[in-house]
C-alpha cells in the first residue's frame, strides 16, 4: 500500500525522476522538514526466477539538497542497506527461500540512490558511488556472498527541475 500524503508527491516524483515512470510504488514516505527533503520509495519488480512468484524490492533514496556533494551520509547508507537490503535478505531466508535460489534472488534487489540539486557535478556520481561500495565491502560483506550488488548504474545525480522542484532547493537549505 502507498503511504503518501497527496497525489502532487508522486506527479512531482514522476517529473523529476523519470526512472520511476511505470513502476508499481509500494511505500513512499517523503520528509519535508527545516529546509531538508528526502523521499524513500519502494518499488516493486516482477522476479525473474523460476519458482519465485513474489515481486523483488527496488529500494530509492531520493534526495533534494542544495549542495550535491554532501548529499548522502555515511548513516543514511547504512539505514538504507541495513533497513532494507539486509532486512529483505532475512526475510527471503526466514521465509524458506532455498539456499540455492536465495543469490538469483538477491542479485535482482536493487538499492538506488538518487540527488536532484542546483549543483549536480560530474564526479558527484562517482564519489557517491564510492560511498556506498565502502560501507558495502567493510559493514556488509555478507550481502555480496547472498548476490546482492551494486554498481555504479544504481546511482542517478541531476539538476533539479526548475518547474517541480521544491522549496528546500532555494538559498539556505542544506
Amino acid at each position: 500500500m502507498t503511504k503518501v500524503k497527496g497525489a502532487y508527491a508522486v506527479l512531482r516524483l514522476y517529473c523529476e525522476v523519470p526512472e520511476l515512470k511505470g513502476k508499481e510504488i509500494d511505500t513512499l514516505a517523503d520528509l519535508l522538514e527545516n529546509g531538508k527533503e528526502g523521499v524513500d520509495i519502494v518499488t516493486l519488480l516482477p522476479a525473474n526466477v523460476a519458482g519465485f512468484a513474489q515481486k523483488i524490492p527496488e529500494i530509492w533514496e531520493i534526495k533534494h539538497v542544495s549542495d550535491a556533494g554532501r548529499a548522502l551520509t555515511d548513516a543514511q547508507i547504512r539505514k538504507h542497506i541495513r533497513t532494507k537490503v539486509a532486512d529483505y535478505y532475512d526475510r527471503l531466508a526466514r521465509g524458506g527461500a532455498t539456499r540455492e535460489g536465495i543469490p538469483a534472488i538477491m542479485s535482482q534487489v536493487k538499492l538506488r540512490f538518487e540527488v536532484i540539486a542546483p549543483n549536480a557535478i560530474n564526479g558527484t556520481k562517482d564519489a557517491i558511488f564510492k560511498q556506498v561500495e565502502a560501507i558495502l565491502k567493510v559493514e556488509f560483506p555478507q550481502l555480496g556472498r547472498t548476490g546482492f550488488r551494486f554498481s555504479l548504474s544504481d546511482v542517478f545525480v541531476r539538476a533539479g527541475n526548475p518547474l517541480v522542484t521544491p522549496l528546500a532547493v532555494l538559498p539556505g537549505s542544506f
